[in-house]
């Protein structure tokens, strides 16, 4: 019972602590609209400017991103590097000495098969 009484009495304290909260809080009063130029408005020369601009600035935030990405990267030491090469390296000659079995014993199996008449 002890614990109930002790939630009750937190859960008031937190409502009236909210409600003073708000009370404290000043709604800003709505300002007078400025209406702003629609863009359908200015000139053909103008739109083009700000077009060419607009794209340059896009592409330079992007780059901007790309390059902050790039720093986050842990990129891996000489000796790691080494071995993910020579593991590579070592599987690619594997897989090449495969099909080069394979494509040799493919290739005589075609041979044998042209030899026989039906």
């Amino acid at each position: 019972m002890g614990k109930r009484k002790i939630s009750k009495k937190l859960r008031k304290l937190e409502t009236k602590a909210t409600i003073k909260e708000k009370q404290k809080v000043k709604v800003p009063k709505k300002k007078a609209s400025i209406k702003k130029k629609s863009k359908k408005n200015l000139p053909i020369s103008q739109r083009i400017i700000n077009f060419f601009r607009n794209s340059w600035l896009k592409i330079v935030n992007y780059f901007k991103g790309v390059w902050l990405e790039l720093k986050k990267v842990s990129w891996p030491n000489r000796k790691s590097i080494l071995i993910y090469t020579m593991v590579t390296l070592t599987t690619i000659f594997i897989f090449v000495v495969f099909i080069g079995i394979c494509d040799f014993l493919f290739t005589q199996l075609i041979v044998l098969l042209q030899k026989i008449k039906f």
